[in-house]
């Protein structure tokens, strides 16, 4: 993700002045709106970025399903932007282009929705699968045990200090 202060206005918004899909992105914003629509967009936290994004999705099911396929996609996605009264269908690099987020991102919000599981807060980070981490009560034997060798006062602050680090 890039930093908005520190790009130019037009390495920040040339993808979606570049887009040249068949929605016509680039026509639909003017450059003050993508502006307060970025700008918007990271004055918000985390988890109100993510419903944001979440919100701008729109499932459906595909029109056209192939027959000799091995998997078939469950969901098509389109995806709109509101900016003013209406809301505009943009396509996903021009999604990406206003908001300035990667395609990883978009792709996760779109695997959520497809679960079902799209209000369930993210456990990124949370997990308990440490194979090798050690237990409290063997972390507490072990202080226990260092605690038994026999403690000296550090050297450096033996005669200035009456709190004297023992070691």
């Amino acid at each position: 993700m890039r930093c908005h202060s520190h790009c130019s206005h037009a390495e920040l918004h040339g993808v979606l002045y570049n887009c040249n899909c068949r929605l016509k992105c680039s026509d639909k914003f003017t450059s003050s709106e993508t502006d307060d629509l970025f700008n918007s967009f990271f004055a918000l936290s985390s988890e109100a970025q993510k419903v944001l994004l979440t919100s701008c999705f729109k499932s459906f099911q595909p029109k056209v399903v192939s027959s000799g396929a091995f998997r078939h996609r469950k969901l098509s996605f389109q995806y709109f932007v509101k900016s003013g009264m209406p809301n505009h269908q943009v396509c996903k690099t021009a999604l990406k282009a206003l908001f300035q987020v990667t395609k990883g991102k978009l792709d996760c919000i779109a695997k959520r929705i497809m679960q079902g599981s799209q209000n369930v807060p993210s456990q990124q980070g949370r997990h308990m699968n440490r194979p090798n981490r050690i237990s409290a009560t063997t972390r507490q034997q072990v202080m226990d045990h260092i605690k038994l060798y026999p403690t000296e006062s550090s050297h450096y602050s033996r005669s200035r200090n009456p709190h004297t680090a023992r070691f």
